[in-house]
């Protein structure tokens, strides 16, 4: 989808952190998918198990970020 390492991760707008690493990974279907590793900002809370990720267009150059939209679980 035309992620790179060092693309913004970002909640509700706001930076949190930046991608580190992007491996493939096979899934017990056979399909493929990525892998990303998320450095976050030390001040950012532990997120719900059930928060989401979009990888979304930063701007009309092709520039990408991650967006994460936290869940509601107790687990994190």
């Amino acid at each position: 989808s035309g992620l790179i390492k060092g693309n913004e991760v970002r909640i509700g707008g706001a930076r949190v952190g930046v991608v580190s690493k992007i491996e493939a990974q096979t899934k017990p279907d056979g399909t493929t998918g990525a892998l990303l590793h998320l450095q976050l900002e030390a001040a950012q809370p532990e997120l719900p198990k059930d928060s989401t990720l979009l990888v979304r267009p930063r701007s009309p150059l092709g520039l990408k970020y991650v967006e994460i939209t936290t869940g509601t679980a107790a687990d994190t």
